[in-house]
């Protein structure tokens, strides 16, 4: 598992759980997209601009398009002259999506990520709480 990626065969699960385990991935899915519509929009307060450079940050790891932009190549997409003015909000996506973005992980988030699946990992084993 990496990066919050868990390769696994739908036909791997008996076809009795099957539709419980779809509910629980599409329930799982609808509360990442509440939590990145509302990262997008500003927590609540959104800001002229904000929310358009929120987008494009969030689908920056999703869309061929954008994927192989580099920050600076990112904020001239959006018509911004330097990558210093989306940074910001760079800097907000790694840390509350440490999970979720590829190629733009700091090591922050990298370290992050890591440790929870850890976590995750001793857990399973019993070896924590």
């Amino acid at each position: 598992m990496s990066q919050g990626h868990i390769d696994f065969s739908w036909d791997d699960i008996e076809p009795d759980r099957l539709a419980e385990v779809e509910a629980i991935a599409l329930h799982k899915l609808k509360q990442f997209l509440v939590k990145l519509g509302d990262w997008i929009h500003g927590e609540g307060r959104p800001r002229p601009g904000g929310v358009e450079i929120r987008a494009y940050i969030a689908f920056w790891d999703v869309l061929p398009y954008l994927r192989n932009l580099s920050q600076t190549e990112l904020a001239a997409v959006m018509g911004r002259k330097h990558k210093q003015s989306i940074g910001a909000e760079v800097s907000s996506f790694r840390d509350k999506f440490a999970w979720f973005n590829g190629h733009m992980q700091s090591e922050k988030a990298r370290e992050k990520c890591r440790k929870r699946e850890e976590r995750k990992e001793l857990k399973k084993q019993g070896v924590i709480l």
